[in-house]
Order: C-alpha cells, then structure tokens, then sequence
C-alpha cells in the first residue's frame, strides 16, 4: 500500500499494512485519506486550523478545516417578532432551527416550518413564526443529508 501517499506502493516496517483508508490517527472522525485527498486537512491533528470547531466538526458543516476564519456559527437574530436567525449556509447541508423557553429546565424542540431543510448555499434564515411571549432561545443544527 502507499502508506505514506508519495504515489509508491511499499511494504511499510513491522506485521502490520498502513491502510490510510480505514485508519484515523488523530482520532477525529474522519479517515487519514479522507483528510488528505478530500478535506486537505492534517491526518495527525484534530483541529487543523485551530479554531473552536474540529476538523470533523468542520467536515459536518461544510466549512474550510484549514481556514480558521470560516466556520458555522449563526451571524445574526432580530430583536423583533417573529424573529429571524441569520447564518451562512451550504447548498450540500440540511438546517434546522430549535428552540427553547428556558435553558435550566426545558426541551428543546424543532421550531415549526424552520428545517430540516437544505441551505440555501451562502446567506440564509430561518423564522420562527410561533414565538412564546417570552420568547425562547435558539439553536440551530447543521447535518450532511
């Protein structure tokens, strides 16, 4: 196998074969030759580029593992009702939007019409149009389709 991926099959030292494939050195999620030839994140270190989210995490989302200045996150709500929630999405990602009343005690539940549904692949929101007088906190949930 190319153990080491120089473009040469060579037996690698001791009983056992290298297979990058199936291997995860560094324990996040994703394979060794995910990581090289898909992501073009680091095989040896979680958290390529050193942001608050993981290479796996990053993989998830659809942001760049090596650019620690692009990630998920929400960018923005409204203050008024219904309120709106504002992130940047991918079109190869599936979004929903949860709330909750309180975050001591509570459940947190899928906001009626807010997802799942695929992003709209650059700035996208979801509304919630069922806001509780006091009005809830809100999460909201990316995941490959």
């Amino acid at each position: 196998l190319d153990g080491n991926y120089d473009g040469t099959n060579t037996t690698d030292m001791g009983c056992y074969e290298y297979d990058g494939s199936v291997y995860d050195c560094d324990g996040d999620g994703l394979t060794d030759s995910n990581e090289i030839f898909q992501t073009g994140t680091s095989p040896t270190n979680t958290n390529t580029d050193g942001d608050c989210f993981d290479d796996y995490q990053e993989w998830i989302a659809d942001t760049d593992g090596t650019d620690s200045n692009d990630w998920f996150r929400i960018t923005a709500v409204s203050n008024n009702s219904p309120v709106t929630v504002y992130f940047e999405s991918s079109s190869n990602r599936q979004y929903t939007l949860y709330g909750i009343d309180g975050l001591v005690d509570g459940v947190w539940s899928n906001v009626p019409g807010a997802g799942p549904r695929m992003g709209a692949g650059g700035s996208d929101s979801m509304t919630d149009t069922n806001e509780p007088a006091r009005g809830p906190f809100y999460r909201l949930e990316v995941r490959k389709p």
